[in-house]
């Protein structure tokens, strides 16, 4: 009866240790899952803050703005010289924005990348394309305000439906 009391006992502690390991196991778990949370969080914050400073090292570039002024402001400037961009991404996501006409083309190619750059998607090789009818629209090589705007481009409708075509598609 002693022996099997001990052994009942043993067994507990054993039981019990158990327990506790299961617990520091998860515990330990749920801090790596944190930590990584916090790198990939970290590591989104760090493409973004890339993202701005390239747009604005272009900027700077070029000596003029290439896209706050052409952005349409819905409050002051007339709807018929606006046109509402939505953009499928590879990743099923959707970025859109309203332009003004003379807005330069390659404001939409950054609207992409900052939108991949955000969801952690880069897209970096890519085409855009209409679906009806079908067209392609290739990266202008032209930085504003000597590329094409998206009046001279072809985007003229009120709304414009576009998707990414990665250069695997092209």
């Amino acid at each position: 009866a002693e022996e099997e009391r001990q052994q009942a006992e043993l067994a507990r502690k054993e039981a019990v240790a158990a327990e506790e390991a299961a617990k520091q196991a998860a515990k330990e778990a749920t801090e790596a899952a944190e930590a990584a949370a916090r790198e990939d969080e970290e590591q989104r914050r760090k493409r973004k803050a890339g993202a701005i400073a390239a747009l604005s090292a272009l900027e700077n570039s070029t000596g003029k703005t290439t896209a706050a002024p052409n952005v349409a402001d819905e409050s002051t400037d007339s709807i018929v010289c606006q046109t509402h961009i939505v953009v499928r991404c590879a990743d099923g996501s959707r970025c859109q924005r309203r332009f003004r006409l003379d807005a330069p083309l390659l404001a939409v190619f950054w609207l992409v990348e900052a939108e991949a750059a955000l969801n952690a998607m880069p897209e970096h090789n890519f085409a855009l394309a209409t679906s009806f009818p079908r067209r392609k629209i290739a990266r202008p090589a032209a930085l504003p305000p000597d590329g094409p705007t998206l009046a001279e481009a072809g985007l003229t409708g009120a709304q414009e439906a576009l998707f990414v075509e990665s250069a695997a598609h092209q």
